[in-house]
């Protein structure tokens, strides 16, 4: 029908699982689309130049791609891309001419036709044709046989959970699948079965699961990494998508789609990874070992370091200890007396911490804790007191109250958990050194005493002659030599005469 006036024909663009601009699943972006005007029914697109006699068709939103044809670049998603001084008397159809990232190509047309129902701006006496298009999300699906290595045969193995988790920003919910037994088409049945269907175009972590009680080793988890390709002019050639160990960076699979595969199809592959096989592995039991100190290092809580606040520290030293795991840390007060018995066992302090990267990276842990050691000067001078820490470990998700721990170090006679409070002495009145009234002072003996003769060696003198004084023998002996001195009885002139 003709229509006096000129045409606008505006297309929006829209996700076809969502029916909107808002995308559920993957990374993929609607902007950027390019869209082309045709007439209708051939595949020839309209020149800026084709329009309505006297009105060159000009651009009312998108960027321009050409400067000849009616080609655009969606770059606004409210604003679609739209065009105005159509000649309304014929026919168009716009045209996907390069689709979004992570979209399928669309080869359907969309019929742009004025007739009476269309909305009319008399501001710009144009009839307004508006159209919404939809592209489908580009998904992907791959499969693998979970196997055991029994004997150096690959068993598939049923029952063993995989999950897969969109990443860098992908969106979506994390997809869990179970390996099971199918049956191929020639009735063949496989054990150990894994398919993964429609995973949304982006990135992604495939890892196994642990189960309770476990001796399975399980699979190294699997990143999936997908690269869009572009040429020199940014316009998308396709791509590529990649499946890496995490902890070998064995890359195991790389697939390249191109945007021709993609065209009117939004599975970009199938692919199958082959046989993923774990080996039986003994349990990894962790260990717990511990060095508590004070505040200057040693194990001794010195009378200078006695306070309200006595700091007291101890040294966490594990392996196999894995992050999320919870670790309890009790620090007890015992007193023991002079036979060795414990007294006053008591639980003063209980710390609670969670395994984290860096005790993990290290596999040690240093805590703290402050003490009122005053007390402890109270107790019998024959008592000793001691300060013991003990750790256990659980895994993560465990209650402590209720749950064993898978380690633990709780030796309460343990040296490296003790820190020792040093004895003080306690000072002793001595006794008093003043004589009684009531006893008498002893009158010394004026009785001679008979000394011993004691022959000594002489030095510096042919006699052997002693000076005596009082019947006692004057005898000077030097500590620092050993050597005994004497002194001798000298001759006088007279007697010599």
């Amino acid at each position: 029908m003709n229509i006096i006036g000129l045409g606008e024909a505006d297309l929006l663009k829209h996700d076809a699982d969502t029916n909107s601009t808002e995308t559920e699943k993957g990374k993929g972006s609607l902007v950027n689309s390019v869209w082309g005007l045709y007439k209708a029914g051939t595949n020839t697109l309209v020149k800026y130049s084709d329009g309505q006699k006297g009105y060159p068709i000009s651009v009312v939103s998108g960027t321009k791609t050409n400067n000849d044809i009616v080609q655009l670049k969606m770059t606004d998603l409210k604003a679609g891309v739209a065009v105005k001084n159509l000649d309304n008397s014929k026919e168009y159809e716009w045209g996907e001419l390069q689709a979004p990232e992570g979209y399928d190509l669309s080869t359907k047309r969309i019929k742009v036709k004025f007739d009476k129902n269309d909305k009319f701006d008399s501001k710009t006496n144009n009839y307004v044709d508006s159209a919404i298009a939809t592209d489908k999300p580009l998904d992907y699906s791959f499969g693998f046989i979970k196997a055991q290595d029994v004997n150096g045969s690959h068993t598939g193995l049923n029952g063993r959970t995989f999950r897969y988790t969109p990443t860098n920003g992908t969106k979506g919910e994390p997809i869990e699948v179970t390996s099971k037994a199918t049956e191929d088409s020639n009735g063949v049945t496989n054990n150990g079965q894994v398919n993964f269907t429609k995973i949304p175009f982006g990135d992604g972590l495939l890892e196994e699961l642990p189960q309770e009680g476990d001796t399975l080793q399980l699979i190294n988890p699997i990143s999936i990494v997908t690269t869009t390709n572009k040429d020199k002019d940014g316009n998308i050639t396709g791509y590529t998508v990649t499946f890496t160990d995490t902890v070998t960076k064995q890359v195991i699979t790389t697939l390249d789609v191109t945007t021709a595969k993609v065209t009117d199809n939004s599975t970009m592959f199938n692919v199958n990874l082959g046989t993923l096989v774990d080996k039986p592995v003994t349990p990894v039991v962790p260990t717990i070992k511990t060095k508590a100190h004070t505040k200057d290092g040693d194990q001794t809580i010195q009378k200078v370091e006695v306070s309200k606040t006595t700091p007291l520290y101890d040294k966490i030293m594990t392996t196999n200890a894995i992050k999320g795991d919870q670790m309890v840390a009790t620090l007890h007060r015992i007193v023991t007396d002079k036979d060795g018995k414990v007294t006053e066992p008591k639980v003063i302090r209980t710390l609670n911490f969670t395994v984290d990267d860096e005790t993990v990276k290290s596999q040690e842990k240093q805590i703290e804790s402050t003490v009122d050691t005053t007390k402890d000067a109270d107790v019998p001078e024959t008592s000793t007191v001691t300060y013991v820490w003990t750790e256990d470990l659980f895994d993560e998700g465990k209650n402590p109250k209720t749950d064993e721990p898978k380690a633990k170090h709780d030796d309460l006679k343990d040296q490296d958990q003790t820190l020792t409070v040093e004895k003080v002495k306690k000072p002793v009145t001595p006794p008093s050194s003043t004589t009684p009234s009531s006893s008498k002072p002893t009158t010394p003996s004026t009785t001679p005493t008979e000394t011993p003769k004691v022959s000594l060696p002489t030095t510096g003198s042919g006699t052997g002659d002693m000076i005596m004084y009082g019947g006692a023998l004057a005898v000077l002996v030097s500590l620092g030599t050993g050597v005994v001195y004497y002194m001798k009885k000298k001759k006088s002139t007279k007697e010599e005469g």
